[in-house]
């Protein structure tokens, strides 16, 4: 699985959002997540996966000291941390 980071900001109504792209998963996989993630809006393009999470500013994990200086420290824990979540939601697959 590849889970990688393809946009983020601040809306115009303070909501934060996250966008990734999640790929190199079998169809059954991408189906799986698709059909049963509840959070976030979902869609299937190709072969991947476009997952967007919404966050409020409090917990939006962008909006914390630190990020302006070294952003791409945060946008990679993230990816970590989403395909952490991923793979563990896939492991109910069975």
């Amino acid at each position: 699985m590849i889970v990688k980071l393809v946009d983020y900001g601040i809306e115009s109504n303070n909501i934060g959002y996250i966008t990734y792209n999640i790929s190199d998963l079998d169809k059954n996989s991408l189906s799986f997540l698709y059909n049963n993630l509840t959070d976030g809006e979902k869609k299937l393009k190709d072969d991947s996966l476009i997952l967007t999470m919404k966050y409020s500013e409090k917990f939006y994990p962008f909006n914390v000291d630190g990020f302006q200086i070294k952003p791409e420290d945060f946008v990679a824990r993230e990816e970590i941390e989403m395909k952490y979540f991923l793979s563990s939601f896939l492991e109910d697959m069975g």
